[in-house]
């Protein structure tokens, strides 16, 4: 059940009635996760019990919707395993300005949560004027995630509008195999870390990645890198043709 409260009501339905498929707490969750409102109502309005975890479940998901639900359904917020579960968290905008609204934005403070630059130049500029008049930090953070997810245009929006970057930026882009954004950002001035950017490089096991740093002699020694890093690069990359090269270069 918890697989179908994931996709719709109609699969929920048919494995209720055809199947008399039991359920749980984890059905809730499931469809909380996938912002499915109607499969929430059904479970709801069927006995299934929701947890009040729905609402962090809702935030780290990006679904404003499906916290107005729960408000509305009178689940009551668990405040301290909803922010300790967040901790540190980037939630989106709606969200934020949705926290925000019922009076927490105190809490995002004390906990490091801070709001994800969107997928568009719009959004990243929607995103970096609320944090700055609601008083968030506008974080290296926000960069790295533009970065994290290879969008470049957002990158770029934000470093026009001055919002700070640091090591964490390139490291994201090679770790998830990001070779433009890498070039892009080594090109405008980021900082980076060698040791940083050769661990996620190699570790991302994206040939492309490792040869750009290597052309650049900006991958760090195997007698530098050390044992246990090397280790995680070992059983990282399992490639035939990687692992000729690492083999090559000392790096197995």
């Amino acid at each position: 059940m918890t697989h179908a409260a994931a996709k719709s009501l109609k699969l929920v339905k048919l494995l209720r009635e055809e199947d008399d498929c039991e359920w749980d707490v984890r059905a809730g969750n499931a469809a909380a996760h996938a912002g499915l409102i109607d499969v929430l109502d059904y479970l709801s309005d069927s006995g299934c019990e929701i947890e009040a975890n729905v609402h962090s479940i809702a935030a780290e998901s990006g679904h404003v919707h499906v916290m107005r639900w729960a408000h509305q359904k009178g689940i009551v917020m668990d405040e301290e395993w909803f922010w300790r579960h967040l901790h540190g968290a980037q939630l989106t905008l709606s969200v934020a300005q949705y926290l925000a609204d019922k009076g927490h934005i105190d809490s995002m403070l004390l906990h490091d949560v801070s709001v994800a630059p969107g997928v568009t130049r719009q959004e990243a500029h929607e995103a970096v004027q609320w944090m700055k008049g609601a008083g968030i930090p506008v974080t290296p953070r926000v960069c790295a995630a533009a970065a994290r997810d290879g969008n470049l245009s957002v990158l770029a929006a934000l470093r026009s509008m001055n919002v700070t970057w640091n090591e964490q930026v390139c490291t994201s882009a090679a770790d998830h195999a990001h070779l433009h954004i890498l070039k892009w950002a080594m090109k405008n001035g980021c900082p980076y870390s060698a040791p940083d950017l050769t661990f996620a490089a190699l570790t991302s096991c994206n040939m492309a990645v490792i040869q750009y740093l290597s052309d650049k002699q900006l991958l760090t020694p195997p007698s530098i890198l050390g044992y246990h890093e090397m280790m995680h690069v070992t059983e990282a990359c399992d490639t035939q043709r990687l692992s000729r090269w690492l083999l090559k270069h000392g790096y197995q």
